[in-house]
């Protein structure tokens, strides 16, 4: 944090959720509304709508759900044209009112509102440098570093103030802005966070992080924001404004694994398709072999599912995920995370039991929801459990033995040989030997010993984890 109470917010809150409407006939607002309820599992810290009727301007935000937040009356104004709104996630601090979005500021241009969805790297560089020419913040995000450069560009066309600014910042990201009259979307240069375009029967706009925000609405999905493109839609149509040199596209994998919905689509791939898919080549790499395939409940049950139909092994429901509780991932304290995952998940104990079960889930999962379900898993999984992640086979792999099932001929002190058979299965690896692991625990524990196989890249973060618990979790 800096001196003046600054903090990036670059640790986790970047991923939100921007939604927009240009529309003469319909309720905007209330297709606002509907669409960050669309877009609620992007954001659960806060949520707010501007609105206009191309004179005036006005923003209602508030800490909390969408449903919560507009429990009584959603914004509202006569001949309403266009309206915004945004979801916000956050992970570390800064839970503030203030915080919340979209921003609506006056300036020497008219007034303007802004919903910003992702992270600028040199924010702190650009927030110094005004801050050092007078200009005063009211919050600690991004996106009012984005709002100040707007303000403060010479340009005559709200358009060419947008172009100026969005020249200058670096990052992912995308915008929706709203003007008196005008609807514009943004995307950053390499298209790391997702910006779609939709249109209605009536001729209305939509613009929206994902595919199912256009889908509630009733939108059909016109095409894809493209990496650096602004987008202005108004009276006359849309317009497209390029203003970034073509550069390599870096779409976020993790939208793929677990942001976003799987009945979305993003840059012409099915979400649902992609995890199904890396259940298949998981299955067809790992050789894992078991007596049934289970979840983590919601985002790994497609790659399981996947991992399933390749693999043969039968899918089976062992975890039941409380489903008044939303997504613990983005919990904005860790206090917070931990009391919502031990009211989120609880083991099937007759599905489980006695089980060789392949445990499909991300490879990113939050370190609280792995720490539950390696205190579930031991108390009624008698058999190896193999916890297969959704990712790439060359950074899988962690095999785990009960200690009366370990392979014969195997001793603490043994190395772990290039050799074994049990090695191919799990692709390049590195080797730790079991007397190095017994070094750095006083004791095992429960009566079992861990037989680690893991890539060398990550091989320090697997030998803590094998000293301090008794057994490794990458």
């Amino acid at each position: 944090m800096s001196e003046n109470g600054y903090s990036p917010e670059g640790n986790g809150k970047e991923e939100c959720g921007v939604y927009g409407v240009y529309s003469r006939t319909e309720d905007v607002s209330g297709m606002t509304y509907l669409g960050l309820y669309a877009l609620q599992h992007r954001g659960q810290e806060s949520t707010g709508i501007a609105v206009t009727d191309g004179a005036w301007m006005d923003v209602t935000r508030g800490m909390g759900l969408v449903n919560e937040v507009f429990r009584h009356q959603v914004p509202h104004m006569e001949n309403q044209r266009i309206a915004i709104g945004h979801v916000r996630y956050s992970t570390t601090g800064s839970s503030l009112l203030s915080n919340a979005q979209p921003l609506l500021v006056n300036y020497a241009g008219g007034r303007i509102a802004v919903a910003h969805n992702g992270n600028l790297t040199n924010a702190t560089e650009i927030r110094h440098e005004l801050e050092q020419s007078g200009t005063i913040f009211q919050t600690t995000i991004d996106s009012e570093v984005i709002v100040n450069l707007i303000a403060r560009s010479h340009a005559q066309r709200v358009e060419d103030r947008i172009i100026d600014s969005l020249k200058r910042i670096k990052g992912c990201y995308c915008l929706t802005v709203m003007t008196e009259t005008k609807l514009i979307g943004a995307r950053d240069p390499q298209g790391f966070r997702p910006l779609c375009i939709g249109k209605t029967e009536d001729g209305s706009y939509v613009l929206s992080s994902e595919t199912c925000g256009l889908d509630v609405v009733g939108a059909a999905f016109v095409r894809d924001v493209a990496p650096g493109e602004m987008v202005v839609i108004d009276e006359n149509g849309l317009k497209s404004y390029p203003f970034a040199t073509e550069e390599k596209k870096a779409g976020c994998i993790f939208e793929f694994i677990y942001f976003a919905r799987p009945d979305s689509v993003i840059d012409g791939q099915s979400v649902h398709s992609a995890r199904f898919e890396m259940g298949r080549m998981l299955a067809r790499e790992s050789g894992f072999k078991g007596d049934i395939v289970i979840s983590v409940p919601d985002s790994g049950t497609t790659a399981a599912t996947g991992f399933a139909f390749e693999s043969g092994i039968p899918f089976a429901e062992g975890l039941i995920k409380n489903r008044y509780i939303g997504r613990t991932f983005i919990q904005p304290t860790q206090k917070k995370r931990d009391t919502a995952v031990r009211l989120k998940l609880n083991a099937v104990r007759s599905v489980v039991e006695g089980k060789i079960c392949h445990h499909g889930r991300r490879f990113d999962r939050s370190r609280h929801d792995e720490r539950k379900d390696r205190q579930d898993a031991p108390q009624c999984w008698r058999k190896r459990s193999p916890y297969v992640r959704q990712q790439p086979s060359d950074r899988l792999s962690v095999l785990l033995w009960h200690r009366h099932q370990r392979p014969k001929g195997a001793h603490r002190g043994d190395e772990v040989r290039r050799e074994d058979p049990r090695v191919h299965r799990c692709g390049r690896a590195s080797f730790l030997e079991f007397r190095r692991a017994e070094k750095m625990r006083s004791k095992p524990q429960g009566g079992r010993y861990v037989l680690c196989v893991f890539q060398q890249c990550i091989s320090h973060r697997g030998r803590r984890r094998a000293g301090g618990r008794g057994q490794v979790c990458l």
